[in-house]
């Protein structure tokens, strides 16, 4: 079985979303506390959660041209239980509030 992945999007209005490669879900962070998105991303690879703290919307709500629009930017991906990529530049994860930052934590290698 192939690792899952776990996207993190932020969308215009700073709204944190994650997707489970595969899922029929995305799901919208209510509290982004320091470096969570390891542990929430490790939560929705395990499988879909039987409770979660924010909103949660059905993928094909989300009109394929409008996905985009709905996310917001990729910002990290975390696979095989590792954070494995930022949408970065040198020490800064691009288009991504402090919030979001401070989510997904120090910005580190492309891949482990």
């Amino acid at each position: 079985m192939p690792p899952a992945r776990v996207s993190l999007y932020e969308d215009p209005r700073g709204e944190l979303i994650l997707h489970r490669a595969g899922s029929p879900y995305v799901y919208v962070v209510a509290d982004a506390g320091a470096g969570r998105f390891a542990d929430h991303a490790g939560e929705l690879a395990a499988g879909e959660p039987d409770r979660w703290d924010g909103d949660v919307m059905v993928v094909s709500a989300l009109a394929a041209d409008r996905w985009s629009e709905m996310t917001g930017q990729l910002i990290a991906w975390w696979e095989d239980g590792w954070v494995t990529g930022y949408v970065q530049s040198g020490d800064l994860v691009l288009e991504a509030s402090d919030r979001a930052q401070r989510y997904v934590g120090a910005p580190g290698p492309r891949a482990r």
